[in-house]
């Protein structure tokens, strides 16, 4: 059971109610025939509030069983009619581009291994053998998918990837942060040029005054380009400090030095 807001008085600190689920009411009664118009940048990325109410969207469908099974052990296993029949679920709430279809199965498959993590943290946590996993199958799922899942989760296969991918998070350089806009609407909603990310975001947006990344969601692939842009380099022809140089070791990509 989720607890409301608490004041520490001690600490000033305050226990935050967790979000709810996304519903998304206004989506789903739109009049037959009705759809919401979504802009893409040039990368075939989603921009702009109907942006992020598809990739909202998404999630929802992500989260679907009847849809998105949980019994599939890997994105890349949904067969092409599968996946086609997803686009068109989609598109009967939102209007996009042909381009856009490879943005919404991305991010799709993103979600949907996202939530079967969350829901393996979940239960493997409290569940160590199968017997018990299995009798405290939530009611949600069904029981199928629910035991095929179980099966995936304690083969071999599933714990080499899952120490993978412990492996991978332990060399991230950037994690991920708080905010529901992507790089991509940033980039659209700003103004400037940063080498690498191309036109749209300015160095304060994206690092802020004291090279902050607290407003900022990195999703997708501009994950690897941010991080790359982050990675300190050399700073040449400095024969002495110069007050620019943490600036230039940070953002070394700018086009202009900052005044």
């Amino acid at each position: 059971m989720s607890t409301p807001w608490k004041l520490n008085t001690h600490s000033n600190l305050a226990t935050r109610k967790p979000r709810g689920p996304t519903l998304l009411k206004d989506v789903w009664k739109l009049s037959p025939g009705k759809t919401i118009d979504v802009s893409f940048n040039s990368r075939n990325q989603s921009i702009e509030k109907e942006g992020r109410k598809l990739t909202s969207f998404l999630g929802i469908v992500a989260r679907t069983l009847e849809l998105t099974p949980l019994n599939i052990d890997d994105w890349r296993n949904f067969d092409n009619e599968q996946k086609k029949k997803l686009v068109n679920f989609v598109r009967k709430k939102f209007s996009f581009p042909k381009s856009g279809e490879a943005f919404v199965l991305k991010s799709l498959g993103k979600k949907w291994k996202d939530y079967k993590c969350e829901i393996k943290g979940e239960y493997m946590s409290k569940y160590k053998t199968k017997d018990s996993l299995l009798k405290n199958r939530p009611n949600r799922r069904p029981r199928d998918q629910w035991s095929g899942l179980v099966s995936y989760w304690l083969s071999d296969k599933a714990k080499r990837r899952t120490q993978a991918n412990r492996n991978n998070r332990a060399n991230q350089k950037m994690p991920h942060t708080r905010g529901s806009k992507s790089i991509a609407t940033l980039m659209h909603e700003q103004s400037g040029y940063v080498r690498g990310l191309g036109l749209g975001p300015t160095p304060s947006v994206l690092w802020g005054s004291k090279s902050s990344v607290e407003n900022i969601v990195v999703e997708d692939s501009s994950n690897e380009v941010v991080q790359r842009s982050l990675q300190p380099l050399p700073v040449v022809g400095l024969s002495k400090p110069s007050p620019y140089s943490p600036v230039i070791q940070l953002s070394h990509s700018f086009s202009k030095p900052l005044k």
